[in-house]
């Protein structure tokens, strides 16, 4: 099987089963028909041989109803199919496929409420990356270290997931990006501080809207490579002195309405030179505002209302 990528940069996926079998799949076939039938057939064709580096990118084809069976495919390592009209998972469909590295099926907004599959625990163990967000999953996450240790990269946000196992982010040490953002039905939880023993690659970090409380680690200590901190509409108390003193490639930084934060002093930011958003909007963040944003050359967006903070611009004046 192999991904003609100049097609597919025009919209056309080219699968070839060599020798014996070519299926083509383009966005004009397949926009709004489903799925071609002799895809359903591929891994029973008697006389098709198929090359080792095996993906399958599917996505933004319009494809309706349920996602065809891939059961069995344990040649398959690429599954996109994000961005479709699919209307179901059918029970197995992702079964036995034992060489998984990367599944993406976000975006696919039809899908009923659906939990999280078993098929997937119980084979998929070398999952990379995957990203099931915009999805209407819920329930519970599996236990992301005991099932996919090699994990890279998790998108779960924008479901309805109700609970985090205790220890699902354990030993997770090639773990480099982390989003569960807005699943607001999660009971509320604290700062999963497994991250802080094994993902210290960790890069980008979602969790807005989760109903994290609590203090949160100092960050600068054990994720010193942040690029994006996303914890705002959540309600967070605390935040420790020097929490991103030495992120110097933090450029997102979103803790927006943690209304229950105790009040504490404008974050020191000196070495985040490349800061582009900030967004302390109603943290309950006090007293005065330190003169460095001129240091900040890549800054676009800074929004600190509903705060206690009082400074001056670099001629004199009233900055509130």
């Amino acid at each position: 099987m192999h991904l003609d990528r100049t097609s597919a940069s025009r919209g056309v996926a080219s699968l070839t089963c060599r020798p014996h079998v070519e299926l083509v799949i383009s966005y004009e076939h397949t926009r709004g028909k489903g799925y071609p039938e002799r895809w359903s057939r591929l891994s029973k064709h008697p006389h098709v041989r198929l090359d080792r580096d095996e993906k399958l990118y599917l996505n933004n084809n319009d494809l309706s109803g349920h996602i065809p069976s891939l059961a069995n495919l344990t040649f398959l390592q690429v599954v996109y199919l994000e961005s479709n009209n699919f209307n179901s998972i059918p029970q197995g469909c992702f079964h036995a496929l034992t060489n998984l590295n990367s599944l993406s099926l976000t975006n696919i907004t039809k899908l009923p409420p659906w939990n999280f599959p078993n098929d997937w625990t119980a084979h998929s163990s070398q999952l990379l990356y995957l990203d099931l967000s915009f999805t209407n999953l819920m329930g519970s996450v599996p236990n992301i270290s005991h099932f996919f240790p090699a994990m890279q990269i998790l998108y779960l946000s924008n479901n309805n997931l109700s609970s985090i196992p205790e220890g699902c982010f354990h030993n997770l040490n090639d773990l480099f990006h982390l989003s569960l953002a807005n699943n607001t039905n999660l009971p509320p939880w604290t700062f999963p501080l497994q991250l802080t023993h094994s993902s210290l690659q960790l890069t980008h970090l979602f969790l807005e809207a989760t109903n994290l409380m609590g203090s949160l680690p100092n960050l600068s200590h054990f994720f010193p490579d942040l690029v994006t901190v996303s914890l705002s509409n959540n309600n967070l108390t605390s935040i420790p002195q020097g929490c991103f003193q030495g992120l110097p490639y933090l450029a997102w930084l979103h803790l927006g309405n943690n209304t229950n934060l105790a009040p504490w002093t404008f974050p020191n930011l000196i070495q985040s030179k490349k800061i582009k958003v900030l967004n302390l909007t109603a943290t309950n963040v006090m007293g005065s505002l330190p003169p460095i944003f001129d240091s900040f050359t890549q800054l676009l967006t800074v929004v600190l209302c509903n705060n206690n903070l009082f400074g001056t611009n670099k001629n004199g004046n009233d900055m509130w």
